[in-house]
């Protein structure tokens, strides 16, 4: 399957605004680490599919916006009614399996499921 630019865009920004909206500080702190490895790894997958530029463009996206993210975090949270740890578990890091072309792709995401796995085993009573 290929991906258009606007889609891979809006898939890496809208992932990034779902996260940054909806989970707990407490959570986002926790997951921090985790993020940041994903990230890194993603960046070399969109550089190897030749999406940098979508990356950067939703990176520049979300700064810009932040104001109007920070708003409706206010309000999401607000209204919150069931905490983060009823609705969080560990498990395979979701990926899009179309997207696994070559053995070293494949390689990257197995090493991501089980360094996400441990790490959950790890945070899954703070959360």
């Amino acid at each position: 399957m290929n991906y258009s630019r606007i889609r891979v865009f809006c898939l890496i920004r809208n992932r990034w605004q779902i996260i940054s909206k909806n989970y707990e500080l407490r959570t986002l702190v926790l997951l921090a680490p985790m993020f940041v490895i994903y990230e890194i790894v993603q960046i070399g997958g969109v550089i190897k599919k030749g999406w940098f530029i979508e990356w950067v463009r939703a990176f520049f996206w979300i700064i810009l916006n932040s104001m109007q993210i920070l708003r409706k975090r206010r309000i999401i949270q607000k209204a919150r009614k069931t905490p983060d740890r009823e609705i969080l578990q560990g498990g395979p890091i979701p990926f899009a399996i179309d997207l696994i072309k070559s053995p070293l792709e494949q390689i990257g995401k197995n090493f991501l499921d089980r360094l996400a796995a441990f790490y959950w085993k790890q945070i899954e009573r703070f959360i």
